[in-house]
């Protein structure tokens, strides 16, 4: 079914601005199928051989078509099914098992793929193998519940820019790595529980642990065990606007700090408190340290 679909409801499902006028394409007559067999994996089901490069600007794709009483589910994209289409915004069967190379070549208006189930089931190479002709596109955009299956294998696809729900970085916990640091808004997932640091006052610390969603640029402490492996997820969701003092510092960098000056604090202790740097320390990129002039341990409030 086609759907014109104005601002007011697309602002708040897509993010689309103010003005713009979407089609969302899910008809399947707008698509050209051919049945599709892979003999290495048994899968059988549709192969998406063909969309109307001038159809929409957002495209949702069908998860399957029924016929003769049967659902026959979309499982392949094939190479040029969508050459040179105008869309900006693609959306992946939930089915989806084979992606061809050149699926999306020189498609210059697309901005975002989302792929709606496990991407570790999914047989495709690189995405610039797959996005070709022109620039990257800017989201790739995977469920949350399947984040775990590609953390575990990476390097097998290439992602230019990490958004929504994807991993921007993991920590390994350890005597001097308990605070963490990103660029981008992010939650923080794993064996460890997240407050979010903005400021020292003295020996106090000013902290947050009230929200879902960290500000970007905005330290969080973790309290958790040594060898806890933590994620920083990337989102979109909104989070609230805080002023982070030029006291915490973020570290882009391996950083190696001493305590000359007897001032460096670090190492969120799990007692409500951060010690000293007594000796040279080393910290790691997207971590960050406290800095006060005061003496003391610095300690976290807690209602």
């Amino acid at each position: 079914m086609r759907k014109q679909i104005y601002f007011l409801l697309l602002s708040v499902l897509l993010s689309i601005p103010l003005g713009m006028k979407a089609t969302i394409v899910d008809d399947p007559d707008v698509f050209n199928f051919a049945p599709f067999y892979d003999p290495s994996s048994g899968v059988i089901g549709l192969s998406l051989t063909f969309f109307p490069s001038e159809e929409g600007d957002t495209v949702y794709i069908p998860d399957y078509i029924y016929e003769n009483n049967q659902y026959k589910y979309v499982v392949n994209i094939n190479t040029g099914a969508f050459y040179d289409c105008h869309a900006k915004y693609i959306r992946l069967p939930n089915h989806l098992r084979f992606i061809q190379d050149y699926a999306f070549h020189y498609c210059c208006f697309l901005t975002t793929l989302e792929f709606t189930n496990d991407i570790s089931d999914i047989d495709f190479g690189e995405i610039d193998d797959i996005v070709g002709g022109c620039n990257y596109v800017d989201e790739i955009i995977v469920p949350l519940e399947y984040l775990s299956n590609y953390i575990e294998d990476p390097d097998d696809r290439f992602f230019p820019f990490y958004l929504f729900e994807q991993l921007k970085g993991k920590r390994v916990l350890s005597q001097y790595n308990k605070m963490m640091w990103s660029d981008y808004k992010f939650k923080v997932g794993g064996n460890a529980t997240p407050f979010y640091c903005t400021g020292i006052n003295g020996t106090t610390a000013t902290t947050n642990s009230n929200v879902n969603v960290v500000p970007a640029n905005t330290a969080v402490c973790l309290k958790g065990n040594d060898g806890s492996v933590v994620y920083a997820i990337a989102t979109m969701d909104n989070a609230d606007n805080v002023t982070v003092y030029s006291n915490i510092h973020n570290v882009s960098g391996t950083t190696c700090l001493t305590n000359t000056l007897g001032n460096y604090y670090h190492y969120y202790n799990g007692s409500s408190l951060f010690s000293t740097i007594g000796t040279t320390v080393c910290f790691e990129p997207n971590s960050a340290y406290l800095l006060t002039t005061s003496s003391g341990y610095i300690t976290v409030p807690f209602n």
